[in-house]
């Protein structure tokens, strides 16, 4: 019996002792002039991180330019294959209106048909128009379209560039940010169909810049699946306007 009330009393003593200790510990800790330095660090480190990743959201609203109406998701490889030309044409659009937003240019049409040669497209700057070779685009990949259709508003880019400096004072002309448009210029007036020189074709800077520019925008189309980056406009959006 004496043994128990020991035991008892032992326990209810030893409470006190246990949050005694605890509490001189965390004193202990506080006066520590390092305790402070470490939780400023911690502190740095979480501001840092926060910082970082508002930037990084900041950059991607910026490149999109507008918070996105729609976004646009590549389709299954079984989905592409079951599509027809014109559900793939309904597709390339919705990438075409991508392109006008990004490169802030006019909204660009896309069709198909019969395209002579091996031409799997082309743009005419007139009608604002993309048309893609009908038996190309029965067989090619979505890669393969969206490819095409970055090419060929790159070309739109370049045209709405000589509009802007043939709109330019004379005076202004001579500015170093012209010098590759006056090419463009030149080459648009001149121009060489693949069809009839292949060399001559891709040698032409319209042709290489929009090549290397739409190699780089269809790896960051497939690269951030799905664009949600992206501001889709559809047709009934730009009656609307």
């Amino acid at each position: 019996m004496q043994t128990k009330i020991d035991r008892e009393l032992n326990t209810h003593n030893s409470c006190p002792t246990i949050k005694v200790r605890n509490r001189t510990r965390v004193t202990a800790i506080l006066r520590c002039p390092f305790f402070f330095v470490i939780l400023a660090l911690m502190c740095m480190i979480y501001w840092s991180f926060t910082a970082s990743v508002k930037r990084i959201t900041s950059d991607k609203l910026e490149y999109s330019m507008t918070e996105p109406k729609h976004s646009l998701t590549l389709p299954e490889y079984q989905t592409w294959n079951g599509w027809s030309n014109d559900k793939r044409i309904e597709w390339a659009q919705l990438v075409a209106d991508s392109e006008a937003e990004y490169l802030g240019i006019d909204l660009l049409i896309v069709r198909c048909d019969d395209l002579e040669g091996k031409v799997a497209g082309c743009y005419s700057h007139k009608s604002k128009v993309i048309t893609i070779s009908s038996e190309y685009l029965a067989s090619a990949s979505y890669g393969d379209v969206i490819k095409v259709i970055c090419h060929e508003a790159h070309h739109s880019y370049a045209h709405h560039l000589v509009d802007l400096y043939d709109e330019t004072d004379d005076d202004r002309k001579n500015l170093l940010i012209f010098d590759k448009i006056t090419t463009y210029k030149s080459e648009f007036g001149n121009y060489v169909h693949g069809t009839s020189d292949f060399y001559e074709y891709s040698s032409q800077t319209v042709e290489i810049d929009a090549n290397e520019y739409a190699d780089a925008r269809s790896f960051e189309y497939i690269l951030n699946t799905p664009l949600e980056w992206c501001v889709l406009r559809t047709r009934n959006q730009i009656k609307s306007e």
